[in-house]
């Protein structure tokens, strides 16, 4: 059944081997994986009802898993788009939850605002404690049964395609908000470039758990009692042109050659054409100037009713 609206009108789009996965995350980040999955084959499946697209089984990384990644400096980045974008709906007398806040990045941007963020990473925690920034270890479904009705906003930036119970997660961060309080999340865009992204193994389980388009946001209102306001999609940031360029090429090298696009593909000759692609992508990038919208995030802010 779909994990968030329980519909059991679903259809398998992909089918994807988990060995494939485990040595695309062992070749690029030196991280073994095959221990973390039960079957040997994973689903992309997509709910007829909501349209969101998910992985069955549902397979989340552990905490060995998130440690590694977060080595990597790119991992976190301080300076986000969604993050000024939401400002915008925020007054400074508003209560702001964050949910996954890690070590306060968007507290900061806010300052004025009360707030709180919840976290499982004990070092964002400690790192946040040391800007004077209230972080938690507390899950959402937790924090809802002591805290109905009590913030003015609550937020979550690139979390919720970590999600594996979306239903019980939206209702929670739902009932925590004051009637006509808003609901702001940020997500991995699926209706651009990166839907046709080959071997882009972080969109994928162990990592991912789901992928959204933008209906998809349109289709819960009914489900979580919330009123969509506003949608924005991110434009293509310069450090995502030559992925962006390099998808455009990609595509037609395989339409050329007559080859099927595959999310995962080992194959010696793809990974030769992704590797050309990416190196003509990064060249053209060079005087790209074009600003157009297609980037990698999507934003959206609810209200919810009263």
């Amino acid at each position: 059944n779909c994990p968030c609206c329980k519909s059991n009108h679903t259809e398998i789009i992909d089918t994807i081997q988990n060995d494939d996965l485990h040595d695309l995350y062992l070749r690029k980040f030196n991280l073994p994986i095959r221990n973390l999955f039960k079957e040997d084959k994973t689903y992309l499946v997509k709910c007829l009802n909501c349209d969101l697209l998910f992985y069955f089984p549902q397979t989340g990384g552990d905490e060995a898993f998130y440690n590694k990644l977060q080595q990597y400096p790119w991992y976190y980045t301080s300076d986000k788009e969604e993050y000024r974008f939401a400002k915008q709906y925020l007054t400074t007398s508003e209560y702001v939850l964050e949910i996954g806040s890690g070590s306060g990045t968007f507290a900061e941007l806010i300052t004025q605002n009360p707030y709180l963020g919840l976290e499982f990473s004990q070092k964002a925690i400690e790192l946040a404690a040391k800007k004077g920034i209230k972080v938690i270890n507390e899950s959402i479904e937790e924090h809802s049964n002591n805290h109905p009705n009590h913030y003015d906003a609550v937020v979550f930036f690139q979390v919720l395609e970590h999600v594996i119970d979306i239903h019980d997660f939206l209702k929670a961060a739902v009932n925590t908000l004051k009637p006509n309080g808003k609901l702001i999340i940020s997500v991995p865009s699926e209706d651009f470039f990166l839907s046709s992204n080959v071997n882009d193994i972080l969109n994928f389980p162990p990592h991912h758990s789901s992928r959204y388009v933008e209906s998809f946001f349109y289709n819960i209102q009914s489900i979580f009692n919330i009123n969509l306001i506003k949608i924005k999609h991110q434009k293509i940031e310069k450090i995502h042109q030559p992925q962006y360029l390099k998808n455009i090429i990609y595509l037609k090298f395989l339409k050329l050659f007559g080859y099927k696009f595959k999310r995962i593909d080992n194959s010696f000759f793809t990974m030769l054409l992704e590797k050309i692609s990416y190196a003509l992508g990064k060249i053209i990038s060079l005087f790209y100037t074009e600003k157009t919208e297609g980037g990698h995030t999507i934003t959206i802010i609810y209200e919810k009713r009263s």
